[in-house]
């Protein structure tokens, strides 16, 4: 049996609302980019999702949007993660044997977000919960986002996590032209990283990680992670090595 848990969807609704402050815009044509698979609530797009479904011998989806949709104010930002996620629902239920959905939060606000997580695990029948990686150019593993990995932990939650296709906030990456190719896996590394850094699957052992493509280049770092990451200069009181935590997520293959 073979369950897809990195799926994109898009709602025609949300992605009106959100319009140009959500990248992918349905409806919209394009030449390159996720835009072009059967991404949206469309009649052809979920029956080619279906198609493609089973030309891969995909049993099921877990869906989830490609992009954050995490606004700065409150009201807007709840109003559009109650799109994604009734909309998820919605698909979810119409075919309960072949799609899931994880339920998105309202990041940054932590209380509406805390609610919002109530109503997906408990009322929609979500299966898990979705964060982006960087919320308004912020880590998700800053200090302010504990009480929702507290809560995660206390349920014993999956967390699927998933680049914000900011390059890192970098120049580096974006000025050349990488943000796509090459900065998701560096945003996926430095999940791992920052999760290191924080100790948080340590001190939140019941949370379930999952962290897209491979996880970046840190399958590369774990020796040197161990070697030079526990250092004067790096983080020398880890309660355990970085190669330990590391391993303790599930990496997908997309």
């Amino acid at each position: 049996m073979i369950y897809d848990v990195h799926a994109h969807y898009i709602p025609k609704n949300f992605s009106d609302f959100m319009g140009d402050r959500f990248p992918t815009r349905v409806g919209v044509p394009v030449k390159r980019g996720i835009a072009r698979h059967p991404v949206s609530d469309s009649p052809q797009d979920i029956q080619g999702r279906l198609e493609l479904m089973d030309a891969a011998g995909v049993e099921k989806q877990v869906l989830s949007p490609n992009h954050p949709p995490y606004l700065p104010d409150e009201k807007e930002c709840v109003t559009a993660i109650q799109m994604l996620n009734d909309g998820y629902t919605e698909l979810a239920h119409r075919y309960p044997q072949r799609i899931a959905s994880y339920v998105m939060l309202p990041l940054p606000h932590i209380d509406a977000a805390l609610k919002e997580m109530e109503r997906g695990l408990d009322q929609l029948g979500c299966v898990g919960v979705n964060m982006h990686i960087i919320c308004l150019n912020r880590s998700a593993a800053e200090t302010e986002f504990e009480p929702i990995y507290a809560e995660m932990n206390r349920r014993g939650a999956v967390l699927f996590v998933h680049p914000s296709g900011t390059g890192i906030c970098s120049p580096f990456i974006v000025d050349y032209g990488y943000r796509a190719a090459v900065g998701t896996s560096l945003e996926d590394a430095t999940f791992v990283l920052h999760m290191i850094a924080k100790q948080i699957p340590h001190r939140y052992p019941n949370i379930k990680f999952i962290v897209p493509h491979l996880g970046g280049p840190v399958p590369m770092l774990l020796n040197r992670l161990d070697k030079q990451g526990q250092s004067q200069s790096g983080h020398p009181s880890l309660a355990e090595a970085p190669s330990v935590t590391a391993k303790k997520f599930w990496y997908d293959t997309v």
